[in-house]
C-alpha cells in the first residue's frame, strides 16, 4: 500500500489553502480538481457584480521552494484554451505569489519565483482581464489603428498647422471619417460583452476623439469660401453625427 508522504500532504494543503483564499479574497467559485494532470485547481471568474463570465483560469499550485516545472508541462499550458496560472504558496509564511503561462515568454522564466507577482485582492482586475486576452487584443489593434488615423486627420486640419490643405483634401478627410465610423462600430461590438466585466479598453477615450475630430474637420470646412455643393456636402456630414449616439456603451 502506497505511502501517504510529507510532500503529498504539503501539497493537498496547498490546495485546499488556495480554494479557502480565492473564496474569501474574491468571493470567487474555486474548484478543486480530482485528477492532476497539470491543473490543481480552476476558479470561475465572477463580473464585478458577481455574475458568471462564463471563464475560468486554470491553477498550478506549487508549495516547493523550488519550482519543478517541465517542458511538458509548459507546453501543456500553452496548448489550453483558457488561461493557466501557477502559484506558488510558502507552507511558512501562507504567502501567496502568482504568474500568468504566456505563449511567448523564456520557459526559464516559469522556474524563477523572481517572476511572480503577488496574488492578493489586487490582482482582482489582472486576472479578469488574463481571462479576455482574445478580446483585448483584439480591441488593441483597433485602438491603435483608429486612434493613430484620428491624430493624423487632426494634425492636418488644426488651425496652427503649417501644412496646406484644401477643399478637396477637407472631403478626402470626411470620407476617412466615415470609414472610421463603421471600424469604431466593429471596436465597440468587440468589447460590448466585456466592457462592464473589465473595462472599454480605451474606446471612450478613441470615441471622443472621433468626435472632437469630426468637429475639427467641418470647422476648417467652414472656414473656406465654399460652393453651394460643398456646403451641401457639409450639411449632410454634420447631420450624420446624429446616429454616433449609438456609437455609445450603454450606462
Amino acid at each position: 500500500m502506497p505511502k501517504y508522504t510529507k510532500s503529498a500532504a504539503q501539497g493537498d494543503w496547498g490546495e485546499y489553502y488556495f480554494a479557502y483564499k480565492v473564496i474569501k479574497t474574491f468571493g470567487w467559485p474555486c474548484r478543486i480538481l480530482d485528477i492532476d494532470i497539470g491543473i490543481d485547481a480552476q476558479i470561475e471568474i465572477l463580473d464585478k457584480e458577481f455574475n458568471t463570465t462564463g471563464r475560468f483560469i486554470g491553477v498550478q499550485i506549487k508549495t516547493a521552494d523550488k519550482l519543478q516545472i517541465t517542458d511538458r508541462h509548459i507546453k501543456y499550458w500553452r496548448s489550453c484554451e483558457f488561461p493557466i496560472i501557477i502559484v506558488h504558496i510558502s507552507p511558512k509564511t501562507k504567502k501567496m505569489s502568482y504568474l500568468h503561462v504566456d505563449k511567448t515568454s523564456p520557459k526559464e522564466k516559469f522556474r524563477s519565483l523572481d517572476n511572480f507577482k503577488i496574488f492578493d485582492a489586487n490582482q482582482t482586475d489582472a486576472l479578469r482581464e488574463l481571462t479576455f486576452n482574445d478580446v483585448i487584443g483584439k480591441s488593441k489593434f483597433f485602438h491603435e489603428k483608429i486612434s493613430s488615423k484620428l491624430h493624423h486627420i487632426g494634425q492636418e486640419t488644426n488651425s496652427d498647422s503649417e501644412h496646406y490643405i484644401d477643399l478637396e483634401i477637407c472631403d478626402g478627410f470626411m470620407s476617412d471619417l466615415d470609414r472610421l465610423r463603421d471600424e469604431l462600430i466593429e471596436y465597440r461590438t468587440i468589447i460590448l460583452p466585456i466592457y462592464k466585466v473589465v473595462n472599454d479598453c480605451g474606446y471612450s477615450e478613441v470615441l471622443k476623439l472621433y468626435s472632437d475630430t469630426r468637429e475639427q474637420v467641418i470647422r476648417c470646412m467652414k472656414a473656406f469660401p465654399y460652393r453651394e455643393h460643398d456646403q451641401n456636402n457639409i450639411k449632410v456630414f454634420e447631420r450624420a453625427s446624429d446616429f454616433d449616439l449609438a456609437l455609445e456603451l450603454p450606462i
